[in-house]
């Protein structure tokens, strides 16, 4: 959930904290980015031995068309609800995924 954080930067005034806080929460984004792409690939690697090509090339091609529309994406929800949507969409659709892929 460190994407809330950066939703949240709107609320700091101060240009040092700003600027120190957003390579805070970069860089916890970017330690769950490669947790879970590490995890990722292991669990498709543990699950499907005989198609495992085919199931990372899945799952690049995913990623490859999360960078491509995520900018457009991104500034569309920028353009129409400000600087917090993005975040907060994204948030939203974290805890979606989580409430479908858990036993609740």
């Amino acid at each position: 959930m460190s994407i809330v954080g950066l939703g949240l930067l709107d609320f700091v005034d101060d240009k040092l904290l700003f600027v120190l806080m957003s390579f805070v929460w970069k860089f916890l984004c970017g330690v769950g980015a490669g947790i879970n792409s590490t995890s990722s690939f292991a669990i498709i690697s543990t699950h499907f031995k005989e198609e495992r090509e085919k199931y990372i090339g899945y799952m690049e091609n995913a990623s490859g068309l999360g960078l491509l529309l995520g900018p457009t994406v991104g500034s569309l929800l920028y353009k129409f609800g400000g600087y917090m949507l993005p975040f907060f969409a994204m948030c939203n659709n974290t805890i979606d995924a989580l409430l479908m892929n858990s036993d609740l």
